[in-house]
């Protein structure tokens, strides 16, 4: 087991004139941000946030990530940009980032989900069920992703109160508003209803061991992650601290856990940073 370590380190408010590429959490989608305040509040139209559910049918995992960097590439043209990814869409903003190099000028990793092979996670994490599901039983895998596209299609509301029914912190403050729930059962709606190519492509993805990629992240890190976290666990940012070569600080928050970091994130340091 790794020595759990507690470092609060809020980096100084420093300018960025760099354009965000978010990668939002999976299951997960655009509409998380709205859920969170609105995409208008924390980022301009220079920022570009991927629908993944729209890129990369029918093609093997590594050319989806392929497209993802060279669409990112066309994009912006020789201009760098810096990545934001959170929840499990920290694992694809790392694997496109080792495919663009000095193209990214800086990532941010929030309430980020470490390679599972690099501790022992599941135990503690709130979806273990699905993540050992997709490891071990691939058949049974995609027979609770249609479980969980019908229960959304029959109970919303239900399904939104199962899957935060264990939200600790600050996203239990979240799972009470309004917004947050409506918003949120509309993401997971577009992600698992709608089509759930993507989200079963990356999350199978996800739980094979891409820890080699790490050492191969020569960009700087910063990591965000609530303290009381049970999505991902917060020695998951313990583990890439420890495996990027490059960590320019490691923020915990203490009393947040998954979405309520995100917010946090949003609030005391992305849009501070911005030049418009």
């Amino acid at each position: 087991m790794m020595r759990y370590f507690r470092k609060t380190c809020y980096p100084a408010m420093v300018a960025s004139k760099e354009p965000v590429v978010y990668f939002h959490g999976v299951p997960g989608g655009p509409g998380e941000l709205e859920a969170l305040g609105g995409r208008a509040r924390w980022f301009n139209t220079k920022d570009y946030i991927p629908n993944r559910h729209e890129i990369g049918k029918g093609i093997s995992l590594s050319q989806h990530f392929d497209m993802l960097a060279n669409a990112i590439k066309i994009r912006f043209e020789k201009t760098p940009v810096r990545f934001v990814g959170f929840s499990l869409g920290a694992y694809v903003a790392l694997e496109v980032a080792s495919r663009m190099g000095s193209a990214v000028a800086q990532i941010s990793l929030v309430s980020a989900a470490a390679p599972l092979s690099s501790g022992d996670f599941l135990p503690d994490m709130a979806g273990k069920m699905v993540f050992r599901s997709a490891q071990l039983a691939p058949r049974l895998f995609a027979a609770m992703t249609s479980a969980q596209s019908l229960a959304l299609k029959v109970a919303p509301g239900r399904f939104f109160d199962a899957l935060f029914g264990n939200a600790q912190g600050m996203d239990q403050t979240l799972a009470a508003q309004p917004q947050f729930r409506a918003k949120i059962i509309e993401t997971l709606n577009a992600c698992l209803r709608d089509d759930s190519s993507g989200y079963r492509h990356e999350l199978a993805g996800y739980v094979r061991d891409w820890s080699a990629i790490l050492p191969t992240i020569s960009q700087p890190v910063e990591l965000w992650h609530g303290t009381l976290d049970n999505w991902a666990p917060p020695l998951m940012s313990e583990a890439l601290a420890h495996a990027l070569p490059n960590v320019s600080a490691v923020n915990m928050l203490e009393g947040l856990s998954h979405y309520s970091t995100l917010q946090t994130f949003f609030e005391r340091h992305l849009h501070q940073t911005r030049v418009e």
